[in-house]
């Protein structure tokens, strides 16, 4: 250091006669919104987040999970199901299972999904399993 600037080193900090100082907390709030790296708590975050696998049905499970979707297109009355589907995440490889239950609406054959009578519409594909109170499979001479 320059021998010019050594007084500057024992100074005392300028005290302002019309405002009263800052306390220190305040002070160091001006700085927290201050990220040097903005987005990575969001990647990390991202990174962090866990998603399931699909599960593929076996042809036992095919055939009964077929066996009730033909059952529901003959029903005559309300039924109230529980579906779960599987969820595709957008971001990354995998997904997440999802339950609902509600009335069945149909099953629209041209988009090839199951429709409930709250507008929810799932893709038959993706479903793995129905349930509701209704006809059995071995009482309509299913064999599993």
């Amino acid at each position: 250091m320059t021998d010019r600037n050594k007084d500057l080193l024992y100074r005392s900090r300028p005290v302002s006669s019309r405002h009263k100082p800052m306390p220190m907390r305040d002070r160091a709030a001006q700085f927290l919104p201050f990220a040097a790296l903005s987005g990575f708590d969001a990647a990390i975050e991202e990174c962090c987040r866990r998603t399931e696998a699909s599960v593929e049905l076996s042809e036992q499970e095919k055939e009964l999970l077929d066996w009730k979707l033909q059952s529901l297109r003959k029903c005559r009355y309300p039924v109230f199901l529980a579906v779960t589907w599987f969820v595709a995440d957008e971001r990354k490889e995998g997904g997440r299972f999802q339950r609902q239950s509600g009335y069945f609406s149909r099953i629209d054959e041209v988009r090839r999904q199951l429709e409930l009578t709250d507008g929810t519409r799932i893709a038959l594909k993706w479903i793995r399993e129905l349930e509701w109170d209704g006809y059995s499979y071995e009482e309509e001479g299913g064999t599993l």
